[in-house]
């Protein structure tokens, strides 16, 4: 465990510009937005907040791994570089996850309780698919 110690993923926010953020672009309603944020922000944005335990292995390894493949599927951070098109299939992929509970992950809802999703987020998530809300302006 402690030779473990000295191999330290990367744990970095690259910089981000608010106005290309998925809130900024589609403007959803303020539940949906800070329903997102709550639920997908950690793994899918460039504004990770990296608890404690993320600084040690086996745990560290994990997290940053989760983080890295989060933001290359899905950033919030970056949504200004999807397409009217692309947009509307990320919105309906991430309700289609959340409808069957596959987001967030179990694994990250267990230490984070208030990331779950109730039935009025995925509603209110799935609702914004069908809207003209989901291209991007």
């Amino acid at each position: 465990m402690v030779v473990m110690q000295f191999y330290r993923p990367p744990r970095t926010n690259p910089p981000s510009d608010a106005t290309a953020s998925f809130e900024a672009v589609v403007s959803p309603h303020l539940e949906v937005g800070a329903a997102v944020r709550r639920a997908c922000g950690d793994c899918h944005s460039n504004e990770t907040t990296w608890p404690w335990y993320s600084n040690v292995a086996p745990m560290s390894w994990l997290i940053s791994r989760d983080v890295v493949e989060g933001r290359a599927h899905l950033n919030l951070s970056e949504w200004n570089l999807y397409g009217p098109e692309k947009s509307r299939a990320r919105i309906a992929d991430m309700c289609k996850e959340a409808t069957a509970g596959e987001m967030p992950l179990w694994n990250y809802t267990v230490l984070h309780p208030n990331a779950r999703l109730g039935q009025q987020d995925v509603t209110r998530l799935c609702a914004l698919s069908q809207t003209d809300r989901a291209s991007v302006r």
